[in-house]
């Protein structure tokens, strides 16, 4: 894994994208997240990707990494 730092994240995360990667990590799908959430399971990719980009992440479980890493989780 590419090492970076929280300095290079490109901007903070918004609620829900933190609140989507921390059920991700607890082990929910996208649809669980999506009801829990009460929004829909569009809305919780997109959250998800957003975290992603964001965190200049290369995938899903990478991006729970770095936020873990910038204490975002």
């Amino acid at each position: 894994m590419k090492d970076i730092g929280a300095d290079k994240v490109r901007q903070d995360l918004n609620l829900y994208e933190i609140e989507s990667l921390r059920l991700y990590l607890e082990g929910l799908s996208t649809l669980e997240i999506a009801i829990k959430m009460k929004r829909s399971e569009f809305s919780i990719a997109f959250f998800i990707r957003s975290a992603k980009t964001k965190l200049v992440a290369t995938n899903v479980g990478n991006s729970v990494a770095l936020a873990i890493k910038a204490g975002f989780l």
